[in-house]
């Protein structure tokens, strides 16, 4: 919502109670949201050591929700900051979590962020000529959801002129013209 000051003097408070009392569970959490905190002011090298010891104090406790909450969004920190393969590896991770927990929204979340390291969970039995690449998917999912390109740009953290041009590559494999057929099949595709 953008109150980041407001945020700030909610957090500190929480912080310094989990700190006194030893909670890593409540440490985890409130390093989480410092984590998301400093990424949303730009101050990198904060949102990384809060991700870090988040994942530090989910280790010490059976909170696997917590810690692949926690992976979850510190691998999309990474990927935004273009650090692709350390971004996959927190990605993956979480998914393995999510996957196991049956947490199927936030595996979703993390299918997008994933597909936006290049990298796609879901197995395919064998390659087909109208296969979309984990960028062409993760660019129909978000324009299926309403998104624009601009919006789907600023998701996936690349050009408009890229989302043009996947979305291109999407319509010209699955033989689709316009967003309303590429709802359609979607949809046909998660019922399949």
């Amino acid at each position: 919502m953008g109150r980041l000051t407001e945020a700030e003097a909610e957090l500190a408070p929480f912080e310094e109670l989990a700190a006194v009392r030893e909670r890593h569970s409540a440490q985890a959490a409130a390093g989480r949201v410092r984590g998301l905190l400093e990424a949303a002011q730009g101050r990198n090298e904060q949102a990384t050591t809060a991700f870090e010891e988040a994942l530090e104090h989910a280790r010490m406790v059976p909170m696997p929700f917590e810690r692949a909450l926690i992976q979850l969004f510190y691998g999309a920190f990474l990927r935004r900051s273009g650090q692709r393969k350390a971004a996959a590896a927190q990605l993956g991770a979480a998914h393995e979590v999510f996957d196991r927990l049956g947490a199927r929204p936030y595996l979703e979340v993390g299918d997008r962020e994933l597909a936006g390291c290049g990298q796609v969970r879901a197995r395919r039995s064998a390659p087909e000529a109208n296969q979309l690449t984990p960028y062409e998917t993760a660019v129909a999912r978000l324009v299926v959801e309403g998104l624009s390109n601009r919006e789907v740009a600023g998701e996936l953290v690349i050009s408009v002129k890229t989302v043009e041009y996947h979305l291109s590559a999407i319509y010209r494999k699955l033989d689709l013209r316009s967003r309303g057929q590429l709802a359609v099949h979607m949809r046909h595709e998660l019922l399949n």
